[in-house]
């Protein structure tokens, strides 16, 4: 059986991003950076609401949102 490696979230569009986190959050730019790179289900919540796209290359999968 083949196993997929997920990657960390990725994004080209980070400033909207941290515009739309704002909306409900109360944070500076290394506090959303902190959460995008921090796995929770808050996280995982928030993205899920996220236009995304996925990129298969190989074993690793990587979601780009933005």
């Amino acid at each position: 059986m083949k196993q997929n490696v997920n990657l960390a979230p990725q994004t080209g569009q980070a400033a909207e991003l941290y515009a739309a986190w704002r909306r409900d959050h109360i944070g500076t730019r290394a506090d959303f950076r902190e959460f995008l790179t921090t796995p929770s289900p808050e996280r995982d919540s928030w993205l899920s609401g996220r236009d995304a796209s996925v990129s298969v290359d190989g074993p690793a999968v990587s979601t780009i949102y933005g």
